[in-house]
């Protein structure tokens, strides 16, 4: 059975009448019969009285009227929903805490002024919780530092971004290290997950103990200010206090520290138009920062 067999069921039972029914409709008579008969033989049951011409309903009919109410209304929401769905689409952006910190202002600026359609959330955390995330339906899309080592993921790199090793001002260290030097001194590292931290053990190949571990980009650098450590920070992070002389950049020597930042996505996940103008939004945001640099 169909919603138009329910819709027509409804009509003659509020009309009281086929007839009528038929020209609200502005379909045959028998067209309407034959609908309320496919009903009756498809259930097996009988859904009017007919008594001096009149249609009356049975207490199996009345039953079905009701149920066939809510069943209608129910679609009518469905199609109500579905319809705001297309014209205001909902999307979930990831977006690693490093990310956030420089971007992300500008995206919610930018998306709210230019897809004012698209009802969209942000979800900050670190890029291995967010693969995740994007892995099981949760995310529709993040942008990372680094790429993605989940293989089920696409990516585009955005930008280059350069890693500096860091100290307080007044904290003795030399101004150059070896990377075996490195755990020699308390570090000052973001937590198993992020990105710098994961740098260190894919692609310098160390693994490290760190004095004190969080998920905090500030809480790392307000403890470096501190001398409380050495901390593994992106560049743009400490640039001004770099500039303002309260850190001081430490060399590797032989190792040039650099990450990307990448637009990640399912590589079975689909975009409308209206999403994938929201990506081009954060896409040239990212590109345009790392171009004023």
């Amino acid at each position: 059975m169909t919603i138009r067999h329910l819709k027509t069921f409804i009509l003659v039972c509020d009309l009281e009448s086929i007839s009528k029914a038929s020209e609200e409709l502005h379909i045959a008579q028998p067209a309407v019969s034959q609908t309320i008969s496919d009903l009756e033989d498809y259930y097996g049951i009988t859904l009017f009285h007919r008594i001096n011409r009149k249609l009356i309903l049975t207490k199996e009919g009345n039953d079905l009227y009701k149920k066939a109410k809510e069943v209608i209304q129910s679609f009518n929401e469905f199609e109500e929903a579905a319809k705001n769905s297309r014209s205001h689409p909902s999307l979930k952006i990831g977006v690693s805490l490093t990310v956030a910190s420089i971007f992300l202002p500008t995206i919610i600026k930018d998306l709210k002024k230019r897809c004012p359609n698209v009802r969209f959330t942000v979800q900050i955390n670190n890029a291995f919780e967010i693969e995740s995330d994007i892995n099981n339906g949760k995310i529709d899309y993040a942008i990372i530092e680094g790429t993605p080592s989940n293989l089920k993921l696409s990516y585009e790199i955005l930008a280059k971004n350069e890693l500096s090793v860091v100290a307080s001002k007044h904290y003795v260290i030399p101004a150059k290290l070896s990377l075996r030097d490195l755990d020699s001194y308390p570090l000052l590292l973001r937590e198993i997950g992020s990105y710098s931290r994961n740098y260190l053990f894919n692609r310098l190949n160390i693994s490290v103990s760190p004095f004190i571990e969080a998920n905090s980009n500030q809480t790392i650098i307000n403890n470096c200010l501190e001398g409380n450590g050495v901390a593994i920070l992106p560049k743009i992070l400490i640039e001004k206090y770099v500039h303002e002389g309260a850190l001081k950049e430490i060399k590797l020597d032989g190792y040039d520290l650099e990450a990307e930042t990448s637009l990640i996505w399912h590589k079975n996940k689909s975009f409308s138009n209206e999403i994938k103008k929201t990506i081009e939004i954060c896409k040239n945001i990212i590109k345009g920062k790392e171009s004023q640099r």
